[in-house]
């Protein structure tokens, strides 16, 4: 993300913010990665899995949590804002992925 110091331009977020996505933490995606590299399962094998938490959480919650951490290191984001652009045809509102796949074969 992108944030802005006090004279330039806000981040721009999707749409109005509450759009939310299930994330993933670096971890997730590492600790998926071994798992899939070290199964013994034989459905395993040669698959693809979705990675993420299981959860869905909303743009403006996640950029309130990375400018409540970032902020502490770059005081000038404290007066960050997020300006908000129009929706697009095509847009997904709400994504959860699907994890039960790796849940069961990982």
């Amino acid at each position: 993300m992108n944030f802005k110091q006090a004279d330039q331009p806000a981040y721009r977020h999707q749409r109005d913010g509450e759009t939310s996505h299930d994330f993933c933490y670096f971890e997730n995606a590492i600790q998926a990665n071994l798992l899939a590299a070290t199964s013994s399962e034989p459905g395993a094998v040669n698959q693809i899995f979705n990675v993420a938490v299981g959860d869905r959480t909303p743009i403006n919650e996640l950029y309130a949590t990375l400018k409540t951490s970032l902020t502490q290191s770059f005081p000038h984001l404290s007066a960050a804002t997020p300006m908000h652009q129009d929706f697009r045809a095509g847009d997904v509102r709400h994504s959860l992925a699907d994890i039960g796949k790796g849940q069961a074969y990982l």
